[in-house]
C-alpha cells in the first residue's frame, strides 16, 4: 500500500465517515449495485519533491473524492466530515499524523433520473491536496 492509499484508507476508516457510509469507501470505482451513500476516491496526481542533491522525503498528492447519495443533505454531511478531517496543517486522520492537507475544490452536481421511476442522485466532489513525508524506501526509489 502506498502512502497515498494509506492516507485515503485512513480518511475512509475514520469514525465520522464510517458512521455515515459504513464500509462503502472505494478506490477508483464502486461496485455496480452498491447501496447509497458511498464514496469513491482516486489519486489524480503525485509529485515527489526533489533537491539538487537528490530525492527528499517530501511528496504531494491530490486525492479526488466523489460522494454519492439520493439525498443532498446526507451527501453534504459526508462532505462536511471529510472537510473537517482534511483541514489544515499537521492534519491527523484516525490518530495518525498525515502532514498538510488542503481542500482545493468542492463541486456539487445533480444527476437527473434517466427513467420515470428513478430519483435524482446527488454528487459532491472534493479534491484534497496532501503534503506528506514518504518512507525512506519510497524516497530512495525516486
Amino acid at each position: 500500500m502506498t502512502e497515498v492509499e494509506a492516507i485515503a484508507a485512513r480518511i475512509g476508516a475514520s469514525g465520522p465517515i464510517r458512521l455515515l457510509i459504513n464500509d462503502r469507501w472505494y478506490k477508483a470505482q464502486a461496485p455496480e449495485d452498491v447501496a447509497m451513500p458511498f464514496c469513491v476516491w482516486l489519486e489524480s496526481s503525485t509529485e515527489e519533491q526533489r533537491h539538487l542533491n537528490g530525492p527528499t522525503a517530501l511528496a504531494s498528492a491530490t486525492i479526488d473524492i466523489d460522494i454519492v447519495d439520493r439525498m443532498a443533505g446526507l451527501a453534504d454531511d459526508i462532505a462536511k466530515q471529510i472537510r473537517l478531517i482534511a483541514h489544515g496543517r499537521d492534519a491527523v486522520v484516525d490518530g495518525q499524523a498525515v502532514g498538510e492537507m488542503t481542500i482545493t475544490s468542492t463541486d456539487r452536481n445533480i444527476i437527473p433520473p434517466s427513467n420515470a421511476g428513478e430519483v435524482a442522485i446527488y454528487n459532491v466532489s472534493i479534491s484534497i491536496e496532501i503534503w506528506f513525508e514518504q518512507s525512506i524506501i519510497a524516497a530512495a526509489k525516486i
